[in-house]
């Protein structure tokens, strides 16, 4: 008799420890799933933002006193395209592009059409003598290829600006292209 109440007791707490595993095992589910659909729509939210504050510094970057054009301690609407080229080689860029939101930085050259277009100006296209009709693109930043590695969807935001080349003294228009490295 006392075997026989011994293996019903065992059955019993058997039985206990059983529904308790399934429920643990439902909730852990429960929370891989929960936290899941968290992380995928925080990465959203994320995205979101980003090209929020990438609105809000397309004129944040016209007002940067390394690029703006001024005369005598006069600030003036317009960006300094002599100063873009030198700034692009100081260590501070990098703050532009800092966070989780990846983006390059573009001056592209409108109007008057250059005689070639998609080229990049260098120090060196620029002490040419055809200059500024030889290149009509200066990169204030690029992200580098492992920040952009595996971002598929590309955001472009464009701006209009007014370009001044201060080595013939002229004034020429264009647009300011931040373009967004989105997953």
């Amino acid at each position: 008799m006392i075997a026989l109440k011994s293996s019903k007791g065992q059955i019993g707490m058997m039985e206990s420890i059983m529904v308790i595993f399934v429920i643990f095992i439902i909730i852990g589910l429960g929370m891989y799933f929960f936290f899941k659909t968290s992380i995928s729509q925080t990465k959203k939210v994320g995205e979101e933002s980003c090209v929020l504050s990438t609105g809000e510094q397309l004129s944040s970057i016209l007002n940067l006193p390394e690029i703006k054009c001024s005369t005598q301690a006069h600030d003036n609407d317009c960006v300094d395209i002599a100063k873009v080229i030198s700034y692009k080689n100081e260590p501070s860029i990098k703050n532009l592009n800092r966070g989780l939101c990846k983006k390059s930085i573009t001056f592209i050259q409108s109007y008057p059409t250059p005689k070639v277009n998609d080229t990049e100006c260098t120090e060196e296209l620029m002490r040419s003598a055809e200059y500024p009709d030889n290149c009509d693109k200066w990169t204030l930043f690029e992200p580098g290829k492992e920040d952009i590695k595996g971002k598929k969807n590309v955001q472009i935001l464009e701006t209009p600006v007014s370009l001044y080349f201060p080595s013939i003294n002229s004034y020429r228009m264009g647009k300011l292209r931040l373009k967004l490295y989105l997953k």
